[in-house]
């Protein structure tokens, strides 16, 4: 009787199902804070981020959402994060990720951010990450 060889396999790999996030580059607001909106899409899964920097952006309020750019309106709830600030000077400071889950229908699909000092009460700005196709 002969065995069968057993051979020191490694464990079967997982996919790579961390984000890969496709970003705008650096938008200025009215008040000299940049934004980057940031969409990644992960197994079905959008995935949101917003990010600002600059000398103006301690004490921010970061709004981000799902945006539909084919038919002009939202496809998720807003996401709000109040009073982040860059830990550097010239640093960035983020808000999310958040994940959102939308009915594949062919649109395009991005982040929309705006943005607010903390404290006031409208939001401005309104610059989109780049779209998915889904």
């Amino acid at each position: 009787m002969t065995e069968d060889p057993v051979e020191d396999a490694e464990p079967p790999s997982r996919p790579d199902t961390s984000p890969q996030w496709k970003c705008r580059s650096w938008g200025r607001t009215a008040d000299g804070v940049e934004m980057s909106p940031c969409v990644a899409l992960v197994d079905g899964v959008f995935h949101l981020r917003g990010r600002v920097r600059g000398a103006n952006a301690a004490g921010s309020d970061i709004h981000v959402q799902l945006y539909d750019t084919d038919a002009e309106t939202n496809a998720s709830e807003p996401f709000i994060c109040t009073g982040v600030s860059p830990a550097t000077a010239g640093g960035v400071a983020t808000c999310g990720p958040f994940q959102v889950k939308a009915q594949s229908g062919g649109a395009k699909l991005d982040v929309r951010q705006r943005w607010r000092r903390t404290g006031t009460s409208t939001f401005g700005g309104g610059l989109e990450s780049p779209w998915v196709l889904w």
